[in-house]
């Protein structure tokens, strides 16, 4: 394929050089100018992923997912790789859409750790709205995950006040990470700041896992890992999702440990979750996380919310919840104001639903922003 037409500025020494020929394969785009933007080139989380996998192994320095959202050029990335280090903090906070006038919204990732399932909502809800996602620690390695949601809380709150010191504040998560975003607004008022929206995304309310020892249930937590991995891309029937489960499950069983995470990278590769050259460590990675974050929802006591929750739910179940407020409604001191989005867990967050949802949910982020100019 060729470049969408428009002023093209060639590489300008090695470095440029050779990243525009990764950023070219990557992106099946010939040529690429450096001043070019990866993402309004048609770049997924996947190609990203793929981008900086390959920068790591032609380079031998690993930037951080943040960097490609921030510096999102071959003439930008450059700069930083020229640098001996990279001297910015490690947030976690990752910076989806940056640009626009309106209120952020803050959304924490789900079980496995990483932002990027919000990329197609953060794109559908438009240039005028600012969307930051949570990257969960240790999800590259380098750091023990944290196993309390409390302390995943604070950890993002940290970073939320950073980039906005005062309220209100718009937080929002996608299944594990509404619970997460639910203690974060916890959190929030009982520091005295205002929480103008709490958005969950097919969220189930905690209390389903208890008592969790992954110890007991490893192979059941691989099998686990794997097929949320794959469910991203594949639309699955609730009979179908059990079926499959069972599939790897058997599979997995009747493999060594080493054996077993070959096989869970095999198939996520095979679903295009993860690129080809990512490698045995990033499932060992993604499987501590997926660990830790399990661990904590069972350790979770929530308190009750003193405000409004609004639940984004799918319209195609897939398995048993605790009635149309998926539970919610026994952890808020205020009705939970429901919203029914076409697709399943996995498929409201693509398109062509995730329309529907940027389309609900920005008319609610816009009608808080009313109400603020209003008071």
């Amino acid at each position: 394929m060729q470049c969408p037409a428009e002023i093209y500025v060639p590489p300008r020494d090695l470095i440029e050089l050779q990243l525009a020929q990764i950023w070219e394969e990557v992106l099946d785009l010939h040529p690429i100018s450096v001043t070019s933007n990866f993402f309004d080139l048609g770049g997924s989380s996947l190609a990203a992923m793929t981008f900086l996998i390959r920068v790591q192994e032609q380079f031998q320095q690993e930037l951080p997912l943040n960097a490609l959202f921030e510096t999102a050029t071959v003439e930008e990335i450059a700069g930083i790789l020229r640098r001996e280090s990279d001297t910015r903090s490690q947030s976690p906070l990752v910076a989806l859409q940056a640009q626009g006038s309106h209120r952020p919204f803050f959304c924490v990732h789900a079980v496995g750790g990483s932002p990027l399932s919000y990329i197609e909502l953060a794109r559908a809800l438009g240039g005028e709205q600012p969307f930051y996602g949570f990257e969960a620690r240790g999800l590259n390695g380098g750091a023990e995950p944290l196993e309390t949601i409390e302390e995943m809380a604070a950890y993002y709150l940290e970073a939320l006040r950073d980039r906005q010191p005062q309220g209100p504040y718009a937080l929002g998560g996608w299944s594990f990470g509404g619970i997460v975003a639910f203690e974060m607004a916890q959190q929030l008022q009982n520091q005295g700041q205002e929480v103008a929206l709490l958005a969950m995304l097919d969220s189930s309310a905690p209390g389903t896992i208890t008592d969790f020892d992954p110890a007991e249930h490893a192979t059941k937590l691989l099998a686990d890992l794997t097929l949320d991995l794959i469910s991203t891309r594949r639309n699955l029937t609730a009979v179908e999702h059990e079926k499959e489960h069972g599939v790897i499950y058997g599979k997995l069983s009747g493999l060594d440990s080493d054996a077993q995470l070959h096989y869970v990278l095999e198939r996520a590769c095979k679903a295009n979750v993860l690129p080809p050259n990512a490698g045995v460590d990033r499932v060992r990675y993604l499987l501590q996380i997926f660990r830790s974050n399990l661990i904590a929802l069972s350790k979770y006591s929530p308190k009750i919310y003193a405000e409004s929750i609004v639940l984004f739910r799918a319209g195609d179940v897939t398995e048993q919840v605790s009635g149309p407020a998926l539970g919610w409604q026994d952890l808020s001191a205020k009705p939970v104001e429901i919203h029914v989005i076409p697709g399943n867990h996995y498929t409201m967050l693509a398109k062509p639903n995730v329309q529907v949802l940027a389309d609900e949910l920005r008319n609610y982020l816009s009608h808080k922003e009313a109400q603020k100019a209003q008071n």
